[in-house]
């Protein structure tokens, strides 16, 4: 299995998807033979963005959009390129700035899909090796074992020591795999973080 740290802050995906024919305008582009195949979309698990066609820009200044133009997502993804992660940093999360300055936010990932596929640990992380792209820490790479691993969620973050308080970790197999409730995934919450006003609902 692979361990990471869990980055508190908010939720991050974005990437080029099958364009959908959603709304009058993209229906007719599609009966007339105009809609692209794919189109660039950004947001949160609740929240789907996407750039205006007739504008180059973003839909608004919102911290989605800042985190796609400060790594140069648009850009740097290709069609069915899907990228997952966190945005951390002021104004976020109460207590959990790990070290960020006023007014700053930051990106780090911690999946990718390629073609609607999750991908395996290695193969994520040659991927953002590759378009110099930031990612969640790696604490530990191994073997399974239950009472080590839930010891990995206490003390400082690794992201950033001066965050005295690691919200968690994520574990994830070596190889992506299923099973009769879906993607296999564990998260271990600290019991630190559990205990100091937690501002998520765990």
């Amino acid at each position: 299995v692979w361990v990471t740290e869990k980055i508190h802050g908010t939720n991050f995906r974005c990437g080029w998807v099958p364009a959908v024919p959603s709304t009058l305008f993209k229906k007719l582009l599609k009966l007339i033979g105009l809609l692209p195949k794919w189109e660039f979309v950004y947001g949160s698990h609740n929240v789907q963005l996407q750039d205006k066609w007739t504008y180059s820009g973003y839909v608004a200044e919102d911290v989605y959009a800042k985190a796609v133009q400060a790594y140069g997502l648009r850009e740097l993804l290709k069609p069915g390129e899907v990228v997952y992660g966190e945005i951390y940093g002021t104004g976020l999360q109460k207590d959990y700035t790990y070290g960020c300055k006023d007014g700053e936010t930051k990106l780090v990932l911690f999946d990718v899909k390629l073609n609607d596929m999750y991908v395996d640990c290695h193969e994520f992380f040659s991927f953002c090796a590759m378009r110099e792209l930031p990612t969640v820490p790696v604490i530990y790479q191994g073997p399974f074992n239950l009472e080590y691993i839930k010891g990995l969620n206490k003390g400082d973050s690794v992201l950033e020591p001066t965050q005295k308080v690691r919200e968690g970790v994520v574990v994830k197999p070596s190889q992506e795999a299923v099973c009769f409730i879906g993607r296999k995934i564990l998260k271990f919450v600290s019991d630190t973080y559990l205990l100091k006003e937690p501002t998520d609902f765990h």
